[in-house]
């Protein structure tokens, strides 16, 4: 450990008592301040405030002979804590000697204390902070940047100081290369807010940025972007910029720059429309079909036909979806192919196509996926249950009874047939009266199931009751007598 003089260590225990509750347990203190993301230091400086925390008093922390003779890490935590002092006198000191010391913790504290509750306080933090900028390094200040983003929307900052004096600066021809850092921001918000002082500078400086800006990852800016196209940009520029924005990651810049394509009535547009039919975003697609409706073409259900059945130009997936969204009765037998064949995420899509084309789930669709292992796509079909159309009969059991099925295909039989009403299943397992042994003891296995299977409370009349308990009198539904006792007594017991 570093041999401080009584003072300094002083200094440097009070440091460490302060920052100590919000330090992690293996993390070195004064480390840990500094390499905090930027509103990390916002909810730090809340914590520091609040009224359980530690109270911060300036008796050593402020003391410029002290701070002098500090290291540059304890000197810049000692004076960030001084800035987030519950006394507005603490803070204003504080912010009177940062412009001492320049460096990036500075510029957080004074950034800070820039929207601080106290008029004075405010006042010497924009006057250190201007002190401060053109002293630290272009890195500091571009990680630090988005607290001053933030002074856009901060409540008691005054607007106008923030346009014409930390703006201005920002926007000085000297700035640039820190203004052109800032549009290339790992934080969104900071990145938005530089590309809205960046297209209104210079047009020859802009304009390459505002082409970079409609690519952008986040889809405010690359609005912004093509928004200050459409209203600045000239014709055969604005054009040419709506065509490179169509590739845009966002999929409301691709559908703003084909609407603006289509206004200005561009030679291909039919080309661009066709291309749209084939875009990852289902809203885009959409004005595709109602472009080609309005222009007395075909939605595009042949084009995505085509595409599924050559998949010549890779991109049969979007066609499945884009069908599925449009799909009509005719393609039913393609979606019922095609589940069989692709993966668990196409399996949802074709599932959604053929409840489209058939006007919800038939029986061939439920009893085929019985055997897909999709629990995705078995949670859509459940989900789907008021859409089914499939009818359970005697004949269907007898069919399904004689095919060969896994465990977990069997499982998903039973969780089906539960979907019926508690009577109406009864009725159907005593409908069913197979004549192999192997039938009968499957039949024997559902009753089973029925009979252990928990139900709620369903109402059954007393004519029902009667009749099904004359059924199992009678004895002609060829079940054993054990079952039979325990069926009529759970007739009985409802």
């Amino acid at each position: 450990m570093i041999e401080y003089p009584k003072k300094l260590a002083g200094l440097h225990d009070q440091v460490q008592a302060l920052l100590q509750p919000y330090v992690p347990v293996d993390a070195e203190a004064f480390h840990w301040l500094s390499s905090r993301p930027a509103r990390r230091w916002v909810e730090l400086d809340v914590r520091l405030r609040s009224w359980q925390a530690a109270r911060i008093s300036d008796d050593l922390l402020l003391q410029s002979d002290l701070l002098s003779k500090a290291t540059p890490v304890l000197r810049d935590a000692a004076l960030f804590l001084a800035s987030a002092s519950g006394s507005g006198f603490v803070r204003q000191n504080a912010m009177m000697v940062l412009p001492l010391w320049p460096g990036r913790l500075s510029l957080v504290a004074a950034l800070l204390r820039c929207n601080d509750w106290v008029l004075p306080v405010r006042a010497a933090a924009q006057s250190a902070l201007m002190a401060l900028l053109p002293q630290c390094c272009h890195d500091d200040i571009v990680q630090v940047w988005p607290l001053a983003a933030r002074l856009r929307q901060a409540g008691r900052v005054e607007t106008r100081w923030v346009e014409t004096t930390l703006e201005g600066w920002l926007c000085e021809v000297g700035q640039r290369p820190l203004l052109q850092a800032l549009l290339s921001h790992h934080d969104a918000q900071t990145r938005l807010y530089a590309y809205r002082l960046a297209l209104d500078l210079d047009p020859q400086w802009s304009a390459p940025r505002r082409r970079d800006a409609l690519h952008d990852a986040d889809p405010r800016v690359a609005q912004l972007a093509l928004r200050h196209v459409l209203a600045h940009a000239a014709g055969e520029e604005a054009e040419a910029l709506c065509r490179h924005a169509l590739a845009a990651p966002s999929r409301g810049v691709r559908l703003e720059a084909l609407r603006a394509l289509a206004a200005r009535r561009v030679d291909d547009l039919s080309v661009l429309v066709e291309c749209a039919l084939f875009d990852p975003a289902r809203s885009v697609r959409s004005w595709a079909t109602w472009q080609r409706t309005q222009a007395g073409q075909e939605q595009g259900l042949t084009v995505w036909r085509d595409e599924l059945a050559t998949r010549q130009r890779g991109k049969w997936r979007v066609a499945l979806e884009a069908l599925a969204d449009h799909a009509e009765p005719e393609d039913a037998a393609r979606f019922e192919v095609a589940m069989s064949t692709l993966g668990p995420r196409d399996q949802r899509t074709c599932l959604r196509g053929l409840i489209r084309a058939e006007g919800g789930i038939s029986l061939s669709v439920l009893l085929r996926s019985l055997d897909h292992d999709n629990a995705a796509l078995q949670s859509e079909i459940d989900t789907a249950r008021p859409l089914w159309t499939a009818v359970f009969t005697p004949e269907v059991l007898s069919w399904i009874a004689a095919q060969t099925r896994s465990d977990n295909a069997h499982e998903r039989l039973l969780k089906r047939l539960r979907t019926l009403p508690r009577w109406t299943h009864l009725e159907l397992l005593l409908d069913f009266q197979p004549v192999s042994t192997d039938m009968q003891s499957w039949r024997a296995g559902l009753v089973d199931y029925w009979l252990f299977a928990e139900a709620g409370y369903t109402p059954l009349s007393d004519e029902r009751r009667r009749t099904l308990l004359r059924r199992l009198r009678e004895g002609e539904h060829g079940l054993a007598a054990e079952q039979s006792a325990r069926l009529m007594k759970a007739l009985l017991d409802a």
